[in-house]
């Protein structure tokens, strides 16, 4: 039994990380520091606190040279019970699509893709919507209100890919929709009880990544679209959630 990490890493063929992204680069400079010739694949969808980087531009601060980003609709639980689940897989290293691809090969079905960049936005972005599903769903608005946010956040999700130069069909793909739906749906996902717990006065969980990427995320952007504009207002103005229901009846 492996008691440590860097037991772990000093033993492993591929290492996967699925961590808050408050931990991540701690645990990937443990990683970088241990010299191993390991496959690394980050699952971890936030944004780095401090910095603002993507997960990825961790793995490269750090000299990790084999890498890989794994995104999609992979519900914790669901994969712990072995349902079949979905990602893309974003890398420079085709090798290691091969190598993880046969260690789940029975109910993990990974496509590649080379556009690291387009991936992550993605991942973050569907991540923050959910959380605003979650505000919704607290207020019981319904699933027509729900659908229609679903159409929004579709759009607003194919502009932020266009604005950093991606390919916007991807965010209707695994990595956009198909992961959003997932989240947003889900009775464990951190970001849809968040924005829940936000209409009902709970405590916020810190481990939300939809929340702990929020304002850092629009900051990158030259034009914060309506969605999550009026969702980072929520947050950082005290905004009544009510206000997000109201932008998406006046969304032009």
């Amino acid at each position: 039994t492996v008691k440590t990490i860097e037991e772990g890493i000093s033993t492993a063929e591929l290492i996967f990380v699925c961590v808050p992204s408050q931990v991540l680069k701690s645990v990937i400079n443990t990683i970088a520091e241990s010299k191993t010739e390991a496959g690394v694949v980050l699952l971890t969808k936030g944004l780095d606190e401090e910095t603002g980087d993507f997960p990825y531009e961790l793995l490269q601060k750090a000299g990790i040279k084999r890498w890989a980003i794994l995104y999609g609709p992979m519900i914790a639980q669901e994969l712990l019970a072995k349902k079949h689940s979905f990602g893309i897989l974003a890398s420079l290293d085709n090798t290691l699509f091969e190598e993880v691809k046969g260690v789940f090969s029975d109910f993990l079905h990974i496509e590649y893709s080379s556009d690291i960049r387009t991936t992550a936005i993605l991942g973050i972005s569907k991540n923050i919507y959910s959380f605003g599903a979650g505000i919704l769903q607290g207020m019981n608005v319904g699933q027509n209100v729900l659908g229609m946010y679903g159409v929004r956040v579709l759009q607003e999700m194919k502009s932020i890919v266009g604005e950093f130069g991606g390919d916007k069909g991807q965010a209707e793909y695994v990595a956009g929709l198909g992961d959003f739906i997932a989240t947003s749906t889900s009775e464990s996902s951190k970001n849809r009880t968040t924005g829940d717990n936000l209409v009902n006065g709970s405590p916020l969980p810190k481990t939300s990544e939809g929340l702990v990427s929020l304002q850092s995320f629009c900051k990158k952007l030259s034009v914060c679209p309506p969605l999550m504009k009026t969702l980072s207002n929520i947050v950082k103005n005290q905004e009544a959630p009510e206000t997000l229901l109201k932008t998406l009846i006046s969304y032009e």
